[in-house]
């Protein structure tokens, strides 16, 4: 498969392959090892992804604090507002944000931008 080291959605593509086991054997773990990869070379599509995995549970333990934290970073993106086929991040990230503490909340954002300086 050719993904190269720079290119953010063909990782993401890839670990949407191995989450639902298209043509590779399925794995959450490579899914999410990609998905991190991807996200952190700036793939809304894989930000968006890690947001509703760790919403629900899948493949990941449950933590609202990391996906309102994905939802956030998704939301805020560049790409995520030239995308036409638009997820909306923003939503999903007040949805989850209406099952956490005022400090849970607090961390998700404290996280989101310790992840922005970084990235």
């Amino acid at each position: 498969l050719a993904v190269s080291k720079k290119n953010a959605e063909g990782y993401d593509q890839l670990g949407v392959m191995y989450k639902h086991g298209t043509c590779v054997p399925q794995s959450d773990k490579e899914a999410i090892r990609l998905y991190h990869l991807a996200a952190n070379k700036g793939s809304t599509n894989a930000q968006g992804n890690l947001g509703n995995l760790y919403y629900f549970g899948d493949g990941v333990p449950q933590d609202y604090v990391l996906a309102h934290m994905w939802f956030n970073i998704a939301s805020s993106s560049r790409a995520s507002k030239r995308e036409s086929v638009f997820l909306n991040y923003a939503e999903l990230r007040r949805k989850v944000q209406k099952l956490m503490t005022p400090n849970q909340i607090a961390e998700a954002q404290k996280l989101a931008r310790e992840w922005v300086k970084i990235h």
